[in-house]
């Protein structure tokens, strides 16, 4: 039987998942990751990205902005500035979401930041579209 360690991932407008979990895989600055109960100590940058947990033996997956990761033995932690699963995500609204930011991004007045933040939301965006249609075709 695998080991089970608490995963908490945060967000600043929710607890999005407290639980205990036997793997964790998502993507690091370092490239795709699997965490595993006793890892070694880690503290990394999160890509945005999909990831998924298993939790007693059922995988859920998720679309993830970012973040930073700290594990520690038992204990894994994820801040990010949001989360969302992918069953939640509503293709409709965000491609049209998408289509409004790529709009705004060829607004020649912006500045530096709210380019980048932009550039962040349909990164995101387009992430989500992505792990949604390939969960929908499985």
């Amino acid at each position: 039987m695998n080991k089970e360690f608490n995963l908490e991932i945060l967000t600043p407008q929710v607890s999005f998942y407290i639980g205990k979990i036997t793997l964790l895989n998502l993507e690091i600055s370092e490239g795709r990751i699997g965490i595993m109960a006793d890892h070694i100590p880690l503290v990394s940058v999160i890509k945005t990205s999909t990831f998924s947990i298993v939790e007693k033996a059922t995988i859920k997956r998720g679309v993830i902005i970012g973040g930073i990761l700290y594990m520690s033995g038992k204990e894994a932690t994820v801040v990010a500035p949001r989360v969302k699963w992918i069953g939640d995500i509503d293709t409709v609204f965000i491609k049209k979401r998408l289509e409004q930011h790529q709009k705004s991004l060829e607004n020649e007045d912006l500045k530096p930041l709210q380019k980048e933040a932009l550039i962040k939301k349909i990164t995101y965006y387009q992430v989500q579209i992505a792990a949604k249609e390939t969960i929908d075709n499985v």
